[in-house]
């Protein structure tokens, strides 16, 4: 994940449903980019540490359990994004 950048977020058609976020290769590190859908999701959260509409490039992330499923962190270069949900998939696309 190092590296990629936020490129789209959609929500599911229904509150609390489904999430996923696609995720732009850097050119020069990867071969393709990826996306994660997230299902029945209880909680999302942005943080952003500069005035730029741009989050920037993923340092790093980590999936935590939770009573509930899991949460993932993504640490970015101008925030952070947090996603609370029952279950994740990961996918690669070109």
């Amino acid at each position: 994940m190092k590296d990629l950048t936020i490129s789209a977020i959609v929500a599911g058609p229904e509150a609390n449903e489904s999430l996923k976020i696609r995720f732009e290769p850097n050119r020069w590190k990867h071969e393709s980019g990826l996306t994660i859908e997230y299902e029945n999701v209880t909680g999302l959260s942005f943080s952003t540490e500069s005035t730029r509409d741009l989050l920037g490039a993923v340092l790093l992330d980590e999936i935590l359990p939770t009573d509930t499923g899991c949460s993932h962190e993504i640490a970015l270069r101008h925030g952070s994004v947090t996603v609370e949900c029952r279950d994740l998939t990961a996918a690669k696309w070109e």
